[in-house]
């Protein structure tokens, strides 16, 4: 269940029924697939970094005040 919300469960068995019904004929759409799916976990992924950088710089409230 965690999974499907990181990555869709739509996209991948959207490329799984792509490339099982169609064979290779189909490239462009299981590429269109493969793209969606590493951009949203591009975004996912960016999102938590971000998250993280936040709660370092809690603990330490100036990181950036010029390595003293």
């Amino acid at each position: 269940m965690f999974w499907n919300w990181i990555v869709p469960y739509q996209v991948l068995s959207g490329a799984q029924n792509t490339l099982f019904a169609e064979g290779w004929q189909q490239m462009d759409l299981l590429v269109i697939n493969a793209i969606y799916a590493l951009v949203y976990c591009f975004i996912v992924a960016s999102i938590c970094l971000y998250i993280r950088q936040l709660q370092t710089s809690w603990v330490f409230p100036s990181p950036l005040k010029g390595g003293e």
